[in-house]
């Protein structure tokens, strides 16, 4: 997904502009964003790439629609996966 924030590069424009478009959006369209985004880098800490499934949370987001489609879980093939990396640790 191409929503990025930079602590290094924010300037108070910027961050007022993305503060006010995000307070149009519903809470709760926010907090399963965030869950979406925040399983999608836990996999990639542990190791796991994206994935081609559209419906898979590794999948490659490269806009809000994207994500939207995408599933908040593992497909069963990327949790297999989760599943060996953790069990090898």
């Amino acid at each position: 997904m191409r929503i990025v924030f930079s602590r290094t590069r924010q300037r108070k424009r910027n961050y007022t502009r993305i503060n006010r478009s995000i307070n149009f959006w519903p809470i709760r369209f926010i907090k399963i964003l965030t869950e979406k985004e925040a399983v999608h880098e836990i996999g990639h800490a542990y190791g796991l790439g994206h994935y081609p499934d559209p419906d898979c949370v590794m999948h490659f987001s490269n806009s809000l629609g994207d994500t939207d489609r995408k599933s908040v879980s593992f497909c069963s093939r990327c949790e297999q996966s989760l599943e060996k990396i953790i069990r090898r640790r």
